[in-house]
């Protein structure tokens, strides 16, 4: 989701209106949060509002692939519980 929302500039508060505009279109969806700025950091550190794209996602009938776009620190790959974070943050959103 992070690259249309910077490709089409959109503000926080407005992600639930344009993923409505989007719809079915949505096919697959890379996911990261972040503070302004290009970081990657996992779901819920960050500025998105994860509540409003999973309404948005559930209204739009969304079933495709949501796929984590974080970046770890060398040291933070040595401990798998930080893939599995992000993949129970991934679920979280999924399941709403």
């Amino acid at each position: 989701m992070e690259n249309i929302f910077n490709q089409i500039k959109v503000k926080y508060n407005t992600y639930y209106n344009e993923i409505i505009k989007i719809g079915n279109l949505l096919k697959v969806t890379h996911i990261h949060d972040n503070y302004g700025t290009d970081s990657h950091n996992q779901p819920f550190d960050g500025t998105i509002n994860w509540n409003v794209v999973r309404k948005a996602l559930t209204d739009i009938n969304y079933n495709g692939e949501l796929t984590s776009e974080v970046r770890y620190k060398q040291e933070e790959l040595a401990d798998s519980s930080n893939i599995n974070k992000t993949y129970d943050l991934i679920e979280r959103i999924n399941k709403g």
